[in-house]
């Protein structure tokens, strides 16, 4: 038989996929019953854990699997369907008893229907079997014959086992049909008979009706009860997320450029209950997020219209903590996608500094440098309280955690008096925000920062804790900051700090009067104004001073994302001979200065002339000397040159920054010009920082590698075939081959991945500045967070709807 079972298991129904049925074992249950199992795709056993019980008999039981998502979009059910009937079709056999439990066959939904649909009735040829029985001390036949076939359409045959039918009905075990084959005929006909018998059967009867609901359910899938509900379910799944499309569309709008969400009125209803189309509302201005959304509705966006007018006011999802709920999603969504591409590379750096907003708040910026798939990222990941972060008990935590812009609180059970941060404070700062992340310290090669003393202190410095965690790290002071701080080492001579001072007092006078500024614009025709000076960067100062643009385009350079270490050497030192090219050839040089100057003076009607000298003079220059050109260079220009020169030496070559400098050794000019002391030097440290747990490399072999490394690029520079400047640590990395050279290229990754400056991390702060103004200085940290991310990434992480739905619902 094709269905019925009495004792073993035998066939079943099963919902898979959500619309497609298996036929399957039975249980113990004398009734064909609809049970589960795990689906043939391995997905899912059902959605969101509900069961949905299915009505086919006393003791009938499902569960709905589904192998797709909640958040694709509805598919056609019979497409589906049709897709899995192909996906699963196997070997078939016509015989019904090679599907017994004890042949351990699998059969697919496919191959029970076409087995449910075969023929029952035995061909033409067919040889009907017989049994011998003794009647009467004699043997006698007993035939089937086709009327038996035609009457129960159930019946099969099986040459391979006989005639079956399996169950069991009010404890009582049949062996007919059931566990062995039907073989002895002398009963089998009349009322009482084996077929007529079992015909009546509930069991019987009940697997029937499941195998034409079933066979129903595969030509007709939609019509399915199960699939009807299911259908309805996504259907309304759908219809809610394109309710809340425009919302969540809105809000990354708005945080990408930096539009303040909310007004001084942000919950309730959006429009009069009169008439939701009108431009007038129960409050005049709601803030940007509620108008953006009004401005929507009126332009025509009508399933946003019909989900503000069906749904009452606590159901419209715009409420400032669903708006929360929201950023949070993002926040997350662009972290996890910068923290996955750091793993993917393995090895990173951190960048880190601090300044203070306009709440009075302490704000660390953490910045990620590392590299992916070729490019070099400096990627923004959070800002931080420090004072939040090392001084607050733990109730203040759990107040700090809110999301909402009010959680600005002040921790009155904490009994520091004066939260001072020292630089032990700031790494314990960085190495757990390190861990939340989920980031290997160990992989961590680079630390970059300012160069004040609490980051940089031998003792207790930022810098010295996290090393501590991090062994592999090594610190790079910002080049940038270190430029800076040398040029600003022109102030050291007297007739230059006098000039800056004279140029920002003619500067205020013009600026600090309208009138003034009026008679300047008309009198400056092609430069309509005079720019102030940066008070904090000598170096920014080109914009104001002429003279400052010598060293705009090194700025810009140790500014830029994509400079490696290599590049910092060739500019630092090209820097360097220039300026002491100019103190050798000073006279020359200082001679087209000074004539510049003069024709000026002419020009202007000045009298050229030095100061008067005395025999001790302690307030200004006095050297002894008749000609005007040789005091002005002997006291200014030369001065100026040595101490900017002597500065320069100092910051980028001294001893702390010889382990980063010599890296740029294994760059193509240097390789090909090092000597076996520079190879050596470049193997002991590698040795000595870069020895990580999973390459143990010994010095014979770092030494072996070096020597072909160099023997490549002698070769290459022979064949003229790359230009000797022309490829920086990246590139190299790319064409450095993995196999032959593993430890160079682990190291060209490691070089390009060290920081050269904290600009990443300074251009955070113009975000912050931009983001947190005084009408929002209370915003807590998840939503500045959320939208200082959603800002900074705005165009390199797209945010998909499908997955902030999926971070919305856990």
């Amino acid at each position: 038989q094709k269905i019925d079972n009495d004792h073993e298991p035998h066939y079943s129904v099963n919902c898979v996929n959500s619309n497609a049925l298996l036929l399957s074992d039975l249980n113990s249950t004398n009734t064909c019953s609809i049970s589960q199992e795990k689906p043939l795709d391995g997905g899912p056993k059902d959605i969101d854990n509900d069961k949905h019980p299915v009505e086919g008999n006393s003791s009938t039981n499902t569960s709905i699997s589904q192998n797709k998502p909640l958040d694709e979009k509805l598919k056609d059910i019979d497409n589906d369907h049709i897709k899995h009937l192909e996906g699963n079709k196997t070997e078939f056999s016509e015989d019904i008893g090679d599907y017994l439990k004890e042949t351990n066959a699998f059969i697919s939904d496919y191959n029970k229907a076409k087995l449910l649909e075969l023929s029952n009735l035995p061909g033409k040829n067919f040889v009907y079997p017989y049994s011998l029985h003794k009647k009467k001390n004699k043997e006698e036949k007993r035939y089937l014959n086709r009327s038996y076939f035609e009457k129960y359409s159930w019946l099969m045959y099986s040459k391979k086992k006989g005639y079956f039918a399996r169950g069991k009905c009010n404890g009582t075990v049949l062996q007919k049909f059931v566990a062995t084959p039907l073989n002895k005929y002398s009963k089998i006909s009349g009322l009482s008979g084996d077929l007529a018998v079992h015909n009546s059967h509930k069991y019987h009867i009940n697997a029937v009706t499941t195998a034409d609901y079933f066979l129903l359910n595969q030509k007709n899938p939609q019509k399915e009860v199960i699939n009807m509900a299911l259908t309805h379910r996504q259907k309304t799944v759908l219809e809610n997320r394109e309710r809340l499309k425009p919302i969540v569309e809105s809000i990354i709008f708005l945080g990408r450029q930096i539009i303040p969400l909310r007004g001084n009125f942000d919950s309730g209803k959006l429009f009069n209950d009169e008439d939701s189309t009108r431009s007038e509302s129960i409050i005049t201005n709601q803030g940007n997020f509620r108008e953006i959304l009004k401005y929507r509705v009126l332009s025509g966006d009508k399933v946003l219209e019909d989900h503000l007018k069906s749904l009452n006011a606590r159901a419209t999802y715009i409420s400032p903590i669903i708006q929360n709920d929201l950023i949070k999603c993002c926040k997350h969504f662009i972290m996890n996608k910068i923290i996955d591409e750091v793993k993917e590379n393995k090895y990173f750096s951190i960048i880190f500094d601090e300044t203070t907003d306009i709440s009075h708040t302490s704000q660390m910026s953490l910045i990620l440098r590392y590299v992916h798939k070729g490019i070099i990222k400096e990627n923004f990941i959070a800002f931080i309280d420090f004072h939040k972060h090392a001084f607050s008990s733990n109730n203040y935590k759990d107040q700090c955690n809110n999301d909402s812009e009010d959680d600005e609180v002040v921790d009155i059970n904490s009994t520091i008096l004066e939260p001072k941060l020292t630089g032990e404070i700031l790494g314990k700062t960085v190495v757990s925000i390190l861990k939340e992340l989920n980031l290997d310290c160990l992989n961590c090669v680079g630390i970059a920062t300012d160069g004040c003393s609490v980051m940089t202190s031998t003792l207790r410095g930022a810098v010295q804790f996290v090393q501590s965690y991090a062994p592999h790290a090594v610190y790079s002071p910002c080049s940038n900051h270190s430029l800076n701080l040398s040029i600003s080492k022109l102030s050291s001579v007297q007739a230059i700090r006098n000039s800056v001072r004279l140029i920002k007092e003619v500067i205020s006078f013009f600026n600090m009067s309208s009138k003034r500024n009026y008679v300047l614009l008309t009198v400056l025709k092609e430069n309509p104004r005079l720019k102030s000076l940066c008070e904090t960067r000598w170096i920014e100062r080109n914009d104001s001073i002429i003279i400052f643009h010598v060293t705009v385009a090194v700025s810009k350079i140790l500014q830029n994302v994509n400079s490696d270490i290599s590049n910092v050497t060739e500019i630092i030192h090209d820097v360097i001979v220039n300026l002491e090219s100019k103190i050798t050839n000073c006279s020359e040089e200082f001679n087209l200065i000074f004539e510049v100057c003069k024709k000026e003076m002419i020009k202007h009607d000045i009298e050229i002339k030095k100061p008067r000298i005395v025999g001790r003079q302690t307030a200004r220059s006095n050297y002894q000397t008749s000609i005007v050109e040789d005091y002005y260079r002997v006291s200014i220009y030369i001065p100026l040159l040595d101490n900017v020169l002597d500065d320069l030496k100092n910051r980028f070559l001294n001893e702390k920054n010889q382990a980063v400098l010599k890296l740029s050794k294994l760059m193509l000019r240097n390789i090909v010009e090092a000597d076996s002391d520079d190879e050596n030097e470049l193997v002991k440290l590698f040795i000595k920082y870069f020895s990580f747990q999973d390459c143990n490399v010994s010095e014979l072999e770092l030494k072996s590698e070096l020597f072909l490394w160099k023997s490549k690029w002698i070769r290459e520079k022979s064949e003229g075939k790359y230009a000797i400047k022309s490829l920086d640590a990246i590139t190299f990395a790319d064409i450095c081959s993995e196999i032959i050279y593993p430890n160079n290229k682990r190291l060209l990754l490691i070089i390009a991945c060290l920081p050269i400056n904290v600009a990443s991390a300074e251009r955070s702060f113009s975000t912050l500045r931009r983001l947190k103004t005084w009408l929002r200085s209370k915003m807590g940290k998840n939503r500045l967070c959320g939208l200082a991310l959603l800002n900074i990434h705005r165009e390199e992480y797209k945010l998909t709807l499908k997955k902030l739905y999926k971070g919305l619902l856990k």
